[in-house]
Order: structure tokens, then C-alpha cells, then sequence
């Protein structure tokens, strides 16, 4: 036959329950909070937006964006950032004015059957000349020299007159055809080749 419990196990017993119940922790606090399917987008967007923002201020978004320099550098008549010289019938002239374009610079394109007439004033030599004339500030860039070097010129400020890559060498920007050739771009001042501005 069993046991009957005192009045003082009962009591225990009871109190020990009371104890359990008061010392246990709250539901609440203890279920996991699950994070809804909205809330994960929302924190994958943000992390993703974040590491955009790295990126771009790293420079791995714009490679090919040309670094001209204080854009308030404008040319003589100090409304746009390029003034190009050309024939009116040049093609490659006008492939050379919207690459300049579609890199977001301003650019006033003087077709001209007169476009010799800025080579002249320039004093750039005849062996140095190609089918346009480009200036930029104080600067002339004779022909299609590349973006890369033109940046190098407003960079380096160098004390001469002007670039010039002669001619019309093929896979050069604005003319077809794959590039065969180091382009050797001059450095020019008072119509004198100086040195080799750079080789590209």
C-alpha cells in the first residue's frame, strides 16, 4: 500500500512548483525569432547595395571613363570642353567627336573647308598632321590620339604647345581597322617636334 503524502510534502512539492513557474524564462523570449522572406530581401538588398558602392568608389566601374581634370578647364571660347577642326566630309572626324561625346564632354564641332587654317595658326608641322584638329584649353591634339594619352597631356601639363599623332594609323579611336603599330604621339612646341610625348 502506498505512502500518503504529509501536509508538509504537499507543501514542498507545491512550492517547488511555484519556484519552477516563477524562475521559468518568458515564451517570448525564448522562441527563435524567425525573419520573413521580405525582411531577407530587404538585408540581401542592402548588402548588395553596400558592396555596389565599394565598388564604384574603388574604380572597377569606370575604367574607361578619361580623367580630364577640372572640367572649368574649357576651351578659348569657354563654353565647351573640346573644339574640334575638320573637314566636312571626314568621317573618322566625326567617329573621333562622338567617342569625346558619348564620354559625356562637351564638344563644338567646326566642319570647315578651311580646317588647315587652325594647323597653320598652331604652327604644327606638316609631317605631324592629320585630318582634324582638336584643342583643349592652351593645348592642340593633332589627329586621333588616344583617350589615355590625352588624359596624360591635362595631367602632366607639360610646357609645350601640343600633341600630334601624324597621319591616320588604323585601329587608332575614330578610324577602322585593328591596330598593327606602336602609335608614337609627338610632343610639339613653337612648330618643333620636341621628344616622344608617349608611345602607346
Amino acid at each position: 500500500m502506498a505512502k500518503k503524502d504529509s501536509s508538509q510534502d504537499v507543501f514542498d512539492r507545491y512550492q517547488a512548483y511555484k519556484d519552477k513557474q516563477s524562475g521559468a524564462p518568458s515564451q517570448n523570449i525564448d522562441k527563435p525569432v524567425n525573419i520573413s522572406n521580405s525582411g531577407k530581401i530587404y538585408k540581401y538588398f542592402v548588402v548588395g547595395l553596400i558592396g555596389i558602392i565599394v565598388i564604384a568608389n574603388f574604380g572597377l566601374l569606370s575604367d574607361y571613363t578619361p580623367q580630364f581634370g577640372n572640367r572649368s578647364d574649357k576651351t578659348d571660347d569657354g563654353d565647351y570642353d573640346f573644339i574640334v577642326y575638320s573637314s566636312p566630309t571626314c568621317s573618322c572626324c566625326a567617329e573621333y567627336v562622338v567617342i569625346l561625346e558619348d564620354l559625356g564632354y562637351s564638344v563644338n564641332s567646326i566642319k570647315t573647308n578651311s580646317y588647315t587654317n587652325i594647323k597653320d595658326e598652331r604652327n604644327i608641322p606638316a609631317d605631324s598632321r592629320s585630318c582634324h584638329t582638336t584643342l583643349y584649353g592652351n593645348y592642340f591634339i593633332e589627329g586621333h590620339v588616344p583617350i589615355s594619352v590625352i588624359n596624360q597631356l591635362i595631367a602632366e601639363n607639360p610646357d609645350i604647345d601640343g600633341i600630334a599623332l601624324p597621319g591616320m594609323p588604323a585601329g587608332s579611336p575614330g578610324m577602322g581597322g585593328d591596330k598593327t603599330e606602336t602609335f608614337e604621339i609627338q610632343s610639339i612646341k613653337s612648330g618643333v617636334v620636341v621628344s616622344i610625348f608617349a608611345r602607346v
